[in-house]
């Protein structure tokens, strides 16, 4: 018999203790002082917060999940759920959860809520009849803990791949604050990285000048002027383009901090500490709209254009406008910093010529549009009328009207001779059609928006003989007739087929003549089912509500235009 004495017990019972709390302590997320990690593995980002977006800064952190999916998702600090949103776009499926010290967390792109609140929602959703949802909670409902289990990650909503967006926020004012910042001071030794220097004319509009690049020489963390930057204008600004690197370099993210000095002087700076939801729209005043159009590569203006409202410029700095009154030289120093405080530096001089050189310009033969102002601009066949928070500068505006060769055309086409202009707020445009009074096709016309990124349908209303609609960006649009039903077909299965346990969910794809349906709605033998969207599929996950035997699947999906197209499925669920 093997005799084990009272020391090595207790000495294996220590080990035992210790390997135990070390399982526990790596399958938890790591705490950051008030702060837990809202994941189980180290943090690493794919995006950070504040960097350019189309239309929006990004508001929060994107963390990498590694590829992969339904990665349990952990609340940061005790508190209670506020609130759960379902969109069929931007968040998805996201939560958020209000704590002690003021902050609110949202966890977004997630493929489910934990248990209890999950039923919740599920019950909401068909009693509504409608998977997007949003609903709020009292503090006494859905209460947690910090490193509680709250949901799992997943790709919903307008994430382009597995991964959970995190952000906090202030409780009283909505204003989202920089986690990097406040709770996450996530390792960083590389300093920003910059890919170019521009300079713009800024005697006109940013719209009626182009960019000009300054040859720039790298020498670790400093860039410096190759050569006196000659310029023809007194009155210029620059942009830059860089990008902040951690430690995996595939990733390319926006900088936090940026200084601009004359001659040892502050005249600009900028700090993303924290933004609104209110104003994410005026990214498009920070950047060369029309460089990111052409490229998606971003210039950040190290300028205040006159009709950017964003609070995150040090005012009493200045504009960043310089105003060079002599033909002296001048010296120019920028510092870029990124959130953990590494610093680059490019220091250039710069003189003013005197001479006017020539350089191209944007022929302007239309409306030139004051910013601050309303424009209505009238012609027989269109109204466009812009509200006085529509522009940041003064823009050129003009419009072509051009001959369709569409057969479903219901008006001419309105080109908008200068498309790469950004719209701040919501314009109103009314297009003249050539259908008759009476034509029964008036109930399947569509208003169509395009330009170099996207196509954009919307049901207008009619006003007499004209269509009317809102737009938040500049393009060409015209009127189209949309007879044709949109089309319904399984993916990933086959109709009339039997469906194992292996099985745990039914896709449909809903295809239009003219893009994106409007909705689709199925019942599952007669009742109605629930179905996620993404883009123009249709997925219903299996619920208690699909039980084995033979079933009827009826699908009917709706354009835009308001055609109906019904179908009818069936399935055997072992």
């Amino acid at each position: 018999m093997i005799r084990f004495s009272s020391r090595t017990i207790v000495s294996g019972c220590i080990i035992i203790l210790i390997i135990t709390a070390c399982i526990l302590y790596f399958r938890m997320p790591p705490s950051y002082g008030y702060y837990h990690s809202p994941i189980a593995i180290p943090i690493e980002l794919a995006a950070n917060f504040g960097e350019p977006r189309a239309d929006h800064f990004h508001m929060g952190l994107d963390i990498r999940t590694r590829g992969k999916e339904d990665l349990p998702v952990y609340a940061v600090a005790d508190g209670y759920v506020s609130c759960v949103k379902l969109e069929q776009t931007g968040f998805g499926k996201c939560l958020l959860i209000a704590h002690k010290n003021g902050t609110t967390s949202l966890y977004a792109h997630l493929n489910k809520f934990y248990d209890p609140l999950e039923h919740n929602v599920l019950q909401h959703q068909y009693a509504d009849k409608s998977w997007q949802q949003s609903i709020t909670y009292d503090s006494t409902i859905f209460r947690v803990r910090k490193g509680q289990l709250i949901g799992y990650s997943g790709n919903t909503g307008s994430s382009e791949g597995p991964h959970l967006h995190f952000e906090l926020r202030d409780t009283r004012t909505g204003d989202v604050i920089n986690p990097l910042i406040s709770a996450y001071p996530v390792k960083d030794n590389t300093p920003p990285v910059v890919k170019g220097l521009y300079w713009y004319d800024r005697e006109k509009s940013i719209y009626l000048t182009t960019p000009r690049q300054v040859n720039l020489a790298n020498d670790a963390n400093s860039y410096k002027g190759s050569n006196i930057l000659l310029v023809n204008s007194p009155v210029i600004s620059f942009g830059i383009k860089a990008i902040d690197q951690m430690s995996d370099k595939h990733f390319r993210m926006g900088i936090y901090s940026a200084s601009l000095f004359l001659d040892d002087s502050l005249i600009f700076a900028f700090r993303l500490n924290k933004l609104s939801y209110e104003t994410t729209r005026y990214v498009n005043a920070c950047i060369d709209y029309e460089h990111w159009l052409n490229s998606h590569q971003y210039i950040q203006h190290l300028s205040i254009l006159p009709g950017n409202r964003l609070t995150v410029f040090d005012r009493r700095a200045g504009n960043g406008t310089i105003r060079l009154r002599d033909t002296s030289t001048h010296r120019i120093r920028i510092q870029i910093a990124d959130a953990a405080g590494n610093l680059t530096t490019v220091s250039l001089a710069v003189k003013y010529t005197g001479r006017n050189i020539p350089e191209r310009l944007i022929d302007n033969k239309g409306s030139l549009l004051a910013f601050g102002k309303p424009h209505i601009i009238q012609k027989p066949n269109y109204i466009y009328n812009f509200p006085a928070t529509a522009f940041y500068d003064n823009v050129p505006f003009e419009i072509n009207e051009e001959k369709s060769t569409r057969k479903d055309a219901a008006s001419l086409i309105m080109k908008a001779v200068y498309p790469n202009i950004p719209v701040h707020t919501n314009y109103i445009v009314q297009i003249k059609t050539s259908l008759s009074e009476r034509s029964l096709l008036r109930r399947h016309t569509v208003m169509r928006i395009t330009n170099r990124n996207t196509s954009q349908l919307i049901k207008g209303n009619w006003q007499g003989n004209y269509m009317k609609g809102s737009f938040d960006e500049l393009g060409n649009i015209e009127l189209l007739v949309d007879t044709i039903a949109p089309a319904i077909t399984t993916q990933g299965w086959k109709n009339n087929t039997t469906l194992t346990d292996e099985n745990a969910q039914l896709q449909l794809l809903a295809k239009d003549n003219l893009g994106a349906v409007d909705n689709a709605v199925a019942l599952l033998d007669g009742k109605w089912i629930l179905l996620y969207r993404k883009d123009n599929l249709f997925t219903y996950h299996f619920d208690n509500r699909l039980q084995p035997g033979k079933h009827r699947l009826e699908v009917t999906v709706r354009d835009i235009a308001g055609n109906i197209t019904s179908k009818d499925f069936f399935f055997t669920k072992e």
